[in-house]
């Protein structure tokens, strides 16, 4: 899928992708087994496998033996007690039951109505509505005046992680003299070190680390031992960004997979230099802006309606009703760019084009980085208009209240 050419055989090691267990199943070329890469654990990105996280196939291996029974049940909407609370899980079915969606949803609200008489208890049925839209596989308690997942997430606990975890990749040290590759610039740290983790754990290994920079947090791959290498692992990152399982989180500031020779870093006190022809990928272009133009930034007119755009937005921040819109493909933005619907693009009515906003779904916490380049909504009481794929990322699927705050303009950049 990525392009990459597949050897027929992958010896034992790291670099396998069943990981150090698997277990063969009745089914020709289906296994419950390992990984070389834990972050895809419950991501549909693999031939269909059972795939467990490293520590957890070697109990499972340890404790099962040939010939045990093994049923696997597809099954969208699960339900379970703890505590005296009813929980829901939603997940999108897989693609070859799509069409079932609304007969499992019809069986899973007659279960529930069944529940709800047979414990007397109330059921909050627009909360289990808004959990099967969303359909982001968080179990989420579902009886009347529960908390939302919001609440639930603010008082959670906190993990302390190892500092070397299980089968961790060592990235080696980057010299004066390597080749490394900008790949992104985030304004979260937490953004950064999850884009740097899923490099790591690519295979083979693409050695990336997360450094601060000023008020960024940039992600470097290296070292490199020349621009041939250089050049071919910008490509597989291109194909890697390209994937929609990859951009589960908010939309990093891409920079154009810049090739550097690094000057780099002990303390990352001072930037990477440039080469005098730096390399940016074809996938680049779907993230360029045009030189700042004060046309689509000046007063304007709609159904009769005249529209003043600030002329800074520092320090805005608003909640209202966001909707989505995506089927206005390859129309031209209000910048004049062409509007594709995947991408993480909005349109407001008076932000300064183009800027960046970070946008809160108000009903489940999920916020995302959006990129400002179109005029709109204009329809009453309509705060935002997300691009679809915005929206699906934070789980807008028709009206939603938000909260959108100013993160900076990005006029004359590239």
């Amino acid at each position: 899928q990525k392009g990459d050419s597949l050897p027929r055989v992958v010896p034992a090691g790291p670099d396998n992708p069943l990981g150090l267990y698997a277990m063969r199943l009745g089914f020709p070329r289906y296994l419950i087994h390992g990984t070389n890469k834990p972050y895809g654990i419950g991501m549909q990105i693999s031939h269909g496998c059972v795939q467990l996280y490293p520590e957890d196939i070697e109990v499972l291996f340890k404790k099962a033996s040939v010939g045990m029974p093994v049923r696997i049940i597809h099954q969208p909407y699960l339900t379970a007690w703890q505590q005296d609370m009813l929980y829901l899980e939603a997940n999108d079915p897989l693609p070859k039951w799509t069409k079932d969606k609304s007969r499992l949803k019809k069986q899973l609200l007659k279960e529930l109505r069944q529940i709800s008489s047979k414990k007397n208890v109330s059921i909050d049925w627009e909360k289990v509505d808004r959990i099967i839209q969303q359909s982001d596989g968080i179990p989420t308690p579902i009886l009347t005046q529960s908390p939302d997942i919001a609440a639930i997430a603010a008082n959670a606990l906190l993990l302390e992680h190892p500092e070397q975890l299980y089968q961790q990749p060592v990235v080696g040290e980057l010299k004066d003299s390597d080749w490394s590759v900008l790949v992104a610039s985030f304004d979260n740290e937490i953004k950064a070190q999850q884009l740097a983790t899923m490099l790591n754990h690519q295979g083979p290994i693409i050695p990336a680390r997360q450094i601060q920079k000023n008020d960024a947090y940039q992600v470097i791959a290296g070292p490199f031992k020349n621009k041939k290498e250089v050049n071919a692992v910008a490509k597989r990152i291109d194909k890697i960004m390209r994937h929609p399982h990859y951009l589960n989180c908010s939309r990093p500031g891409f920079l154009g997979l810049v090739m550097l020779l690094t000057g780099l870093f002990s303390g990352c006190a001072s930037e990477p230099p440039l080469l005098d022809r730096a390399t940016i990928p074809r996938h680049a272009a779907r993230h360029q802006i045009s030189r700042h133009k004060a046309a689509y930034n000046r007063p304007y007119k709609v159904k009769g309606k005249t529209s003043y755009p600030m002329a800074s937005a520092a320090g805005y921040s608003e909640q209202g009703i966001a909707s989505w819109y995506g089927y206005e493909s390859g129309n031209r933005t209000s910048m004049g760019t062409r509007f594709k619907p995947q991408e993480y693009t909005a349109a407001h009515k008076t932000l300064p084009l183009p800027s960046r906003v970070r946008v809160t779904n108000l009903h489940n916490g999920h916020s995302i980085i959006v990129l400002v380049n179109d005029r709109g909504p204009f329809k009453k009481n309509r705060l935002i208009d997300l691009s679809h794929g915005a929206a699906k990322k934070i789980g807008l699927h028709g009206l939603a209240k938000v909260k959108i705050e100013y993160l900076g303009s990005l006029a004359g950049n590239n």
